[in-house]
């Protein structure tokens, strides 16, 4: 971090001298100017002569002026992109940090892993991500072998980690199911004290990840993995587990599985209309939300059985009565018949 904090800072001063420079540039600009109209002489029309070159050296001053000022700008834009992409490298290496905290190590060094233990989850997490990045852009019959090239390493180094290629697939699943629970455990908002936080942070992160979309696309992934059964099998237990955990959070199931349902579907129909805009996701995602501020059953199914159990009885009185018409229009017509024919 003092490496970042060095670079960012050598930035801003060199936006602070070049800013300098620029404002003596306007100052010197200026008094060549004044320095043109010179002293008051007997001419023609000396006063305004020289309200036009002072007329002028303003102007030319304040071109300068919004000149330095959108360098400043331009400069101060450069050195806040650096110090985000500094920021981030700076994050990465924390959550590498993170996620060998508290691994075995080697004997005497509780909870510090050992170099080889490191570059084993190092290779192992670039597996994962080479395989990631090979079945979005190659689909699921991409090969071991691209796989590992993709990640740098040879075959046989690959399949140290990974017995076969059903084992890969299935572990490249299931991390980034566990990468998207991690998700949205950080955007629970503690400070809610009321039942349905948890599939509020799911709605968020599902809406976030649509949004802002770092290295991919999860629903690629998704599209290109769902065809093996043992994803399947995967995704179904996951969606379960959800369900169970957003009900012990005091919410009712059917207002669980409506909102689940309308998120999931909401992402995946906007993820395929570039598009949609900014405002009709924020409107979704607002809506999606409202149905978790309440608790109970989203409407009465016992009415709704009641109404529909009158509509059938009123069906069926119609049909009894244009049954009982028909019947008495058929009568009539066969007393018609019978007049006529005595006639």
């Amino acid at each position: 971090m003092k490496k970042e904090a060095r670079e960012y800072q050598r930035l801003l001063e060199e936006e602070a001298r070049e800013y300098e420079r620029m404002m003596k540039d306007v100052a010197h600009e200026y008094q060549r100017v004044m320095d043109e109209a010179g002293p008051e002489v007997v001419d023609e029309e000396p006063e305004e002569r020289r309200r036009r070159l002072h007329d002028e050296a303003q102007e030319r001053r304040r071109r300068l002026h919004e000149e330095a000022q959108e360098r400043q700008r331009r400069l101060h834009e450069e050195a806040q992109e650096r110090q985000r992409i500094l920021h981030e490298a700076a994050e990465n290496r924390r959550r590498m940090r993170d996620h060998y905290h508290d691994r075995p190590g080697r004997p005497g060094r509780p909870g510090r892993p050992g170099r080889g233990f490191r570059d084993a989850e190092h290779t192992r997490r670039s597996v994962l991500d080479a395989a990631i990045r090979s079945l979005i852009t190659e689909g699921l019959g991409v090969s071991i072998q691209a796989i590992a090239t993709a990640a740098g390493i040879t075959k046989s180094g690959l399949m140290h980690h990974f017995n076969n290629r059903t084992e890969l697939l299935v572990s490249v699943a299931e991390d980034a199911i566990e990468d998207f629970r991690n998700q949205v455990n950080d955007n629970i908002d503690l400070a809610e004290n009321r039942p349905g936080k948890l599939l509020r942070a799911y709605i968020r992160t599902l809406f976030d990840n649509l949004e802002y979309q770092d290295s991919y696309d999860p629903a690629q992934l998704w599209s290109v993995l769902a065809p093996m059964p043992e994803i399947t099998d995967l995704l179904i237990d996951d969606a379960a587990r959800w369900r169970d955990d957003f009900i012990a959070d005091g919410l009712n199931p059917d207002r669980v599985t409506v909102a689940m349902h309308a998120a999931k579907s909401f992402v995946h129909e906007a993820q395929l209309d570039p598009g949609i805009s900014t405002e009709s996701i924020a409107r979704a995602k607002s809506v999606i939300l409202a149905l978790t501020n309440e608790t109970g059953p989203l409407v009465d199914v016992s009415d709704a059985e009641n109404s529909f159990d009158d509509v059938e009885e009123a069906e069926v009185e119609v049909e009894e009565l244009e049954s009982a018409t028909d019947d008495k229009d058929s009568d009539k017509e066969s007393g018609d018949d019978s007049k006529d024919s005595s006639v």
